[in-house]
């Protein structure tokens, strides 16, 4: 409690090697998230093999379509078809 988010934030992905994003219509939607996707892309300089490994983890379907800074990412998650099918039964 008390801390200065914006700080902290760019101090921890600054240091990161993996950067997991847990996506969702709520994480789309979110300033605060996509404000964390850009300072993981800028630390990349454009350089794909540059860390922070960027590791999205969609969490709903149907498949939330990510940004376009994202597009070159992989989002399908074959897991989330089996977790969906478990559900429905």
């Amino acid at each position: 409690p008390g801390e200065e988010w914006n700080p902290e934030l760019e101090k921890k992905i600054n240091e990161c090697d993996l950067f997991l994003l847990f996506w969702s219509g709520n994480a789309r939607d979110s300033e605060w998230v996509i404000k964390e996707v850009r300072l993981a892309l800028a630390r990349k300089k454009g350089i794909s093999e540059a860390l922070p490994y960027i590791q999205p983890i969609p969490l709903e379907l149907p498949l939330v379509p990510p940004p376009p800074e994202l597009g070159h990412l992989h989002f399908n998650d074959s897991i989330l078809y089996f977790i969906e099918k478990e559900v429905q039964r």
